[in-house]
């Protein structure tokens, strides 16, 4: 896509980990919403981290948020290769993808 003029920008909301989104998921249930299979939320989850270690290294900007807390909080931002903390605590999941070589 970059080499067809386009600026790629990724936006990634995260969680630090998979129970965390099943209990999301349980929660929403309880208020009415639709059930997802946890064997499903696992391999989403699962997927979904093994295709932002993949497109955070075409993107020329990344917006990394996490949303383990009451809200998204923009943890890292990075443009082309430079890496700029959002906030004091990274969390495990958004640093192992932040220091890994963009692909040239």
């Amino acid at each position: 896509m970059k080499e067809a003029g386009f600026h790629v920008v990724l936006n990634y909301i995260g969680l630090t980990a998979v129970d965390l989104y099943i209990e999301r998921v349980r929660s929403r249930i309880r208020n009415g919403g639709h059930p997802i299979d946890e064997a499903v939320v696992r391999k989403r989850f699962a997927e979904s981290r093994a295709n932002l270690a993949e497109v955070v290294k075409l993107a020329d900007e990344v917006y990394l948020y996490d949303n383990s807390g009451n809200k998204p909080k923009l943890t890292v931002y990075v443009s082309d290769g430079l890496i700029f903390p959002q906030s004091g605590n990274i969390p495990e999941w958004a640093a192992e993808f932040v220091e890994q070589p963009k692909a040239v």
